[in-house]
């Protein structure tokens, strides 16, 4: 029998889901008291009053202060330099010395105060993400604000 193009598919889809199955007995038989993943995952999600913090690697969280019970987060856009090898140096535009810009840590039900400045020499505006805010105060020039005029 000579080898085609069909049948190296064929024996390759053969192979790959005997060694699935394969895997997946050797699995179920090495462990055979584990309850199934999602269930012992599910067992492990905190209570909604604990909160876990978003884990952003090689990103900075943005520090707060509290003004009562509102976290009051200072917020600045500036150009710096960014170190993206050894050996190589870039401009950017980043926030509060880092880019990308800080993570600001939240949980559902904190009151939230951001004061931003632009030290940026071009205009900009904020999108906020997981953030209700009307329309007019969400950052997306010419659909949700009106352009400031020149001068």
């Amino acid at each position: 029998m000579s080898p085609t193009r069909r049948n190296f598919f064929q024996d390759a889809m053969l192979i790959g889901a005997g060694l699935f199955g394969w895997s997946a007995r050797l699995n179920a038989a090495t462990n055979p008291g584990d309850e199934p993943k999602l269930r012992h995952r599910a067992a492990t999600i905190p209570p909604a009053k604990e909160s876990l913090p978003m884990v952003t690697p090689d990103v900075p969280d943005l520090p707060h202060e509290m003004d009562g019970a509102i976290k009051v987060f200072r917020l600045k856009a500036a150009p710096m330099e960014q170190q993206i090898a050894p050996f190589k140096t870039i401009d950017v535009w980043g926030y509060n010395g880092s880019c990308p810009g800080p993570t600001i840590q939240v949980t559902q039900g904190d009151r939230v105060r951001i004061h931003f400045e632009n030290a940026l020499p071009e205009s900009t505006s904020l999108h906020w993400h997981g953030l209700e805010l009307p329309i007019e105060q969400d950052g997306v020039p010419w659909i949700s604000q009106k352009p400031v005029p020149p001068g």
